[in-house]
């Protein structure tokens, strides 16, 4: 469980990290951020997302499969093989 406190802390991270996806031009940089956003929340309880942690780790499968800059690849792969062990 989560502590009241914690929890609006998370409540203000998201609501940060919402607005720095809104700025992303790229829409599979927007699509990656969105499904790890979704996880999150998922995970934690906040929101209604409406997905399933298998869902999400789907599209962010294909997703980070299509990267092609390589530090970005290793990046979001480690990102997708901890959501892929934590979700399990």
């Amino acid at each position: 469980t989560i502590a009241k406190g914690d929890m609006a802390k998370a409540e203000a991270a998201f609501a940060k990290m919402q607005g720095n996806i809104a700025k992303l031009l790229n829409p599979s940089e927007k699509e990656r951020w969105m499904a790890n956003r979704d996880l999150w929340q998922t995970t934690l309880g906040i929101g209604g997302v409406g997905s399933s942690p298998k869902e999400l780790i789907s599209v962010m499968t294909h997703n980070v499969a299509a990267i092609t800059e390589p530090e970005e690849k290793e990046r979001w792969t480690l990102n997708l093989n901890f959501w892929k062990a934590f979700t399990k």
